[in-house]
């Protein structure tokens, strides 16, 4: 037996046959697939949950900050969602947040005249 035989003995035993490969590549897909839906589905409870616990605040948040003004007829509630995951791994971590803020405006508005300019008496007119 030569070393040309051994090596091509093993190289034959260790190939795999296309039936072999095509189920290899159908379960890594399924896997990949169940994957997704499990990340999908999870992230989706996660911020269902999140946001049922934060509704009243979120809600409470968007009235007591309404200014009415032309363009808002009435307030608007508002939250982000930010979801991530372990892309790479088998058994992937997802951190779900929701986030909310309240947002007062206020404005006030004047003209100081120190220097009393409007009186006329810059012009050396004298009142007395």
């Amino acid at each position: 037996m030569s070393v040309a035989t051994d090596l091509r003995g093993i190289f034959l035993t260790d190939q795999k046959s296309p039936t072999q490969h095509e189920n290899e590549m159908t379960t890594k897909i399924n896997e990949q697939e169940v994957k997704k839906q499990a990340v999908i589905n999870t992230a989706t409870e996660q911020f269902r949950s999140l946001l049922e616990s934060h509704f009243e605040a979120i809600t409470k948040a968007a009235t007591d900050s309404f200014m009415e003004d032309d363009s808002d007829t009435e307030p608007k509630a508002k939250a982000t969602v930010n979801i991530e995951w372990d892309s790479l791994a088998l058994a992937p971590k997802i951190n779900v947040k929701i986030g909310y803020s309240v947002r007062f405006k206020d404005e006030s508005e004047t003209i100081i005249d120190p220097l009393q300019s409007k009186l006329g008496l810059e012009d050396g007119e004298d009142n007395a």
